[in-house]
């Protein structure tokens, strides 16, 4: 069945006009489209635009290199969502009362109006989300190549194939204009996109539990079919077994970091969260509703990465397994449906990420150059249209990144690399919410140090692996300086390259943040910006403080008509002053007090920043003189009148300000208290926890004396056994030849002595006939049962590999047991194909068999007369089954538990050492590579499953 280009195009066009109505429809008046816009769980839905085609795809690609790891960067997210309604809620009021636009123009705004710093973030988060861009790209027009493979494209299919490349780039860039980038004011919530997140986000859920459910129970009967199937299949496929191996705890780590930092403070995810939230009780629903969402879009990971591997599928595609399954599996209106699904993944992100963008750097970026060179003032009335080129910029930037790095190592990377860059935000946002000392010079100094290590330990890596620099840079670090090795800072190799970065670019932004901030000094104006942004809950408004009137209003209205005239139309500048007026209920041709006139500046340039960011704003607003000096002045002495109405003397102010800053500086003392309090019990515990691994490893090594004593004892019983089996046929000879002496020497005598007779003849042959019998029946048995002890005891003390018979075998070990067995009354019956050749380990197959025998012996009928042993060997495909039956007492529940725990044995007292099943188990599982079961109840009697591959590799 092939697929049809046309019709595949067609799909996907007419899924984004879908999107497009929605969208159109959720800008809308209408009642219904706004309760839905408005809605929480359109809000909880759109979070999860964090799932992106890196999500999509990659998981699955990611689940085939470790295992269950990529659940990490998932639990983050669900974990920090506990705290979000503190951080989040902060971050909204924020958003609101300065009308903040990005991520940039949030550290501009709290870090004194710093332009600096708003240009810094917005180039930085391009530099991280860029590569990000290319991922989302790639994986649109790789899963288009994947499906156009199955078809049989037609002259006109073939030239839409060869332009889809940009067929996708043009939409990408008129959907995110149409969607995202119509109005220049971005703090204006955007429903209509908002709407088409949140059905994006449902369809692509949609799209991996549908192909879940197709690998499970339309491939598989079930998830527990499709387990075994893959737990047979990890005996003989490595990346289905190293998938179930463990990962170093540290990484786990990593990720959930990563994971927390960046549901937070991913561009996209800022914007998502903080500028278009419209209501912060939003919050208490994406609570519950986003930790439901991702554990569903990760449920069925694991499943299509086995089915995948178990079908034949390369592990090198295993980043676009999703789809190749339902192709190969002729389930081609699935593929349809998985293409879809990876599509509305991909296009969210890049909507999302290149509207914030493109915000960003028009505000921090471009603007500040325009009003620099006067010759590019007129832009400022096209800053719409300027958006829209960076927006196009972006995209086409993303495509080229893509173009360029292709599918070397760097690309691979690429979403861990991004998810690390945006970490070195964290700190200055966290820090400019929480902790009011920290200043624009701490904040500028921990972004470029963060980056800086970022760049050095992560991205330059990369570069050398994909072939842009020396590896010798990797190896010895710059200049030859070991301790600058990019993978081993300061000599801490050893660790993942990830948890390395991490650690290293955390460690010296964190650091840098707090030590600059507390040794430069931090402006009147910033200290008093920071006590709003970390004292944001616990805000007043003011408004009804009316002093006496002085100022004529009217002047004020024209600067600030003047300002925004630079900026907008007349028809929108005269909207944006009737908006500030309104927000500060002021009327035209009236007088206001000077702390009117002040919450007045404050309006306009908040409402100015809404469009242009916090940063240009200020300048804006402080260039067009709205608060002359001596306004400033008497806004001062207004502040002193307050005071002395207040009854509070200057002095009076001072002792309350130290009384708080004396109370602070004793919560540091205290805090420095308990900080070295928890640093002796660190120190205490650490101790602890040497000697404990110490008497860790004193056990491993007991262990493994005590196994190995164990195997002795059986090779020490096995020779006893030789010796007191071989005892009898040897005595019995010597007997034999004793006789045939005598009679020999009585023979010789007599016909010396002329006394033989016919008779004494006649006798004489008849015994030396006997005696020969004897010798030669008695030395058979002999050499037959030392050529088994021999046989079985060289197995058993050697680790060699050979080529055996199973049932001849099994007869040997049954044999070299015979002393133990014949002072029991048990009997044992043996059913093993004569024809069953494998190569495998003897010995360990021995000691297995033997201590199963002993073990019931020892156990199972030391209260029954006679006991019955059973023991079924076959083969099923390429494995070996051994069933290992007894008749006698049986185990119960709690001992079957316990069973192969080291060390457990219900025989304490009779000098059991408990290792036996233990040491049986390890045998099966590392040597034979099986693995081993068992079913007990009590008075039925024990079962044994022995199941390893015919051929150990």
């Amino acid at each position: 069945m092939m697929i049809n280009v046309t019709l595949l195009v067609s799909v996907m066009l007419g899924y984004m006009g879908v999107l497009f109505l929605i969208a159109r429809w959720g800008e809308g008046h209408s009642p219904t489209a706004n309760k839905f816009a408005k809605h929480p769980m359109t809000y909880g839905l759109s979070l999860a635009i964090y799932c992106t085609s890196w999500t999509f795809y990659g998981l699955v690609g990611m689940a085939t290199q470790s295992g269950y790891l990529y659940m990490a960067i998932f639990l983050g997210p669900c974990l920090i969502m506990i705290f979000s309604w503190s951080i989040l809620r902060r971050l909204i009021k924020i958003k609101n009362q300065f009308r903040i636009t990005s991520m940039a123009d949030f550290l501009a705004a709290r870090y004194n109006k710093s332009n600096t710093l708003g240009t810094l973030a917005a180039m930085l988060a391009m530099v991280g989300s860029i590569p990000y861009i290319s991922i989302q790209l790639k994986a649109i027009i790789v899963s288009f190549n994947e499906l156009v493979a199955f078809s049989d494209p037609s002259s006109n299919e073939q030239v839409l194939i060869n332009y889809f490349d940009w067929i996708i780039i043009v939409i990408m860039i008129f959907f995110t204009i149409i969607f995202g980038v119509r109005r220049l004011d971005p703090t204006e919530r955007h429903q209509g996109m908002m709407l088409s997140l949140a059905t994006e986000s449902i369809v692509k859920l949609a799209a991996l539990l549908s192909i879940g459910v197709f690998v499970c129970y339309s491939l598989f009967d079930g998830v527990e079919e499709l387990f075994e199937t893959a737990q047979i299949h990890q005996q003989t496929h490595p990346v289905i077994a190293r998938m179930a191996s463990a990962l170093p705890s540290e990484l786990w780590i990593t990720l959930l970091m990563l994971g927390a930092a960046n549901f937070f403070f991913l561009p996209r995810q800022f914007h998502v969260a903080v500028i278009e939230n419209h209501d912060p009780n939003h919050i208490k629903t994406a609570q519950w509703m986003l930790p439901l969402y991702l554990l569903a879009i990760t449920l069925f990971v694991v499943p299509i990465a086995l089915v995948s591997l178990m079908s034949g599928l390369p592990s090198s595609d295993a980043d676009i397994f999703v789809l190749l399954l339902p192709l190969w599996s002729d389930a081609l209106p699935l593929a349809f449906f998985v293409f879809i699904g990876g599509f509305s993944a991909a296009m969210g992100m890049i909507m999302v990420s290149s509207m914030t963008l493109s915000t960003m750097i028009t505000n921090n970026l471009i603007l500040p150059i325009i009003e620099r060179y006067k010759v590019c003032l007129f832009i400022r009335r096209n800053l719409l249209a300027c958006r829209w080129v960076v927006v196009a910029a972006i995209i086409l930037s993303s495509y080229f990144f893509y173009l360029a790095v292709g599918g070397s190592y760097m690309l691979a990377r690429t979403g861990l690399i991004s998810f690390a860059a945006t970490l070195q935000f964290a700190p200055a946002i966290l820090g400019g919410i929480y902790w009011k000392k920290g200043n624009h010079y701490g904040a500028i100094s921990a972004i470029l140090a963060g980056f800086s290590v970022w760049f050095y330990t992560m991205v330059l890596p990369a570069l050398i692996q994909s072939g842009w620099f020396p590896v010798a840079l990797m190896q010895t670090g710059v200049d030859a300086i070991t301790f600058l090795n990019p993978q081993a800072l300061f000599g801490t190799g050893g660790v993942n390259a990830l948890t390395h970065t991490v650690f290293w670019s955390l460690l010296v932004n964190i650091t840098t943040y707090i030590v600059v901030s507390l040794i430069t000094k931090t402006s009147r104006e910033e200290l008093m910006n920071a006590n709003l942004f970390t004292g944001i809950l616990d805000q007043e408004d003011f408004h009804h403080l009316k002093q006496d009137q002085k100022v004529d209003i009217n002047d004020k209205i024209d600067i600030i008509q003047a300002v925004y005239s630079d900026y907008f139309t007349h028809n929108i500048a005269q909207q944006k002053l009737k908006q500030t007026l309104k927000r500060e209920s002021l009327n035209p041709d009236e007088k206001i007090s000077i702390l009117q006139l002040s919450q007045l500046v404050n309006a306009a340039e908040s409402t100015l920043a809404g469009s242009i960011g916090a940063a240009s704003a200020h300048i804006a607003i402080k260039r067009s003189g709205l608060l002359n000096r001596d306004e400033y002045k008497e806004l001062s002495a207004t502040y002193a009148d307050l005071l002395a109405e207040l009854n509070i003397s200057p002095h009076a102010l001072k002792e309350k300000v130290d009384y708080y800053q004396e109370r602070e500086d004793l919560y540091i003392e205290n805090a420095k208290d308990l900080k070295n309090q928890v640093e002796k019990q660190t120190t205490e515990l650490k101790a602890t926890n040497d000697h404990l691994l110490k008497t860790l490893v004193e056990l491993s090594e007991t262990q493994q004396s005590l196994a190995e004593a164990d195997k002795m004892a059986a090779l020490g019983g096995l020779v006893a056994g030789v010796a007191h089996e071989i005892n009898t046929p040897l005595g019995i000879s010597i007997t034999a030849v004793s006789h045939l002496n005598d009679s020999t020497h009585q023979f010789k005598s007599k016909f010396e002595s002329g006394q033989l007779t016919k008779p004494d003849f006649l006798k004489f042959i008849e015994t030396s006939d006997e005696s020969i019998r004897i010798l030669l029946n008695n030395t058979g048995k002999a050499a037959e049962l030392i050529k088994s002890f021999k046989q079985v005891a060289v197995d058993q003390s050697s680790e060699g590999k050979r080529s055996f018979n199973l049932k001849t075998y099994i007869d040997e070990i049954l044999l070299s047991l015979k002393p133990k067995l014949k002072h029991s009354a048990c009997t044992i019956s043996v059913n093993c194909n004569e024809h069953i050749e494998i190569n495998s380990y003897p010995g360990a197959l021995s000691q297995i068999i033997t201590n199963l025998i002993t073990n019931s012996l020892m156990h199972a009928f030391e209260e029954t007369e006679k006991g019955q042993i059973s023991i079924d060997a076959s083969t099923e495909g390429d494995n070996v089954i051994i069933i290992y039956k007894d008749n006698g007492k049986g185990m119960s529940s709690e001992v079957l538990e316990h069973l192969f725990e080291p060390f457990f044995t219900t025989r304490r007292g009779s000098g059991g050492s408990g290792l036996g099943a233990h040491i049986m188990y390890n045998i099966v599982v590392q040597k034979l590579q099986g693995t081993i079961q068992c079913n007990s109840s009590p008075n039925e009697g024990v079962e044994y499953t022995v199941r390893f591959p015919r051929v150990a590799q």
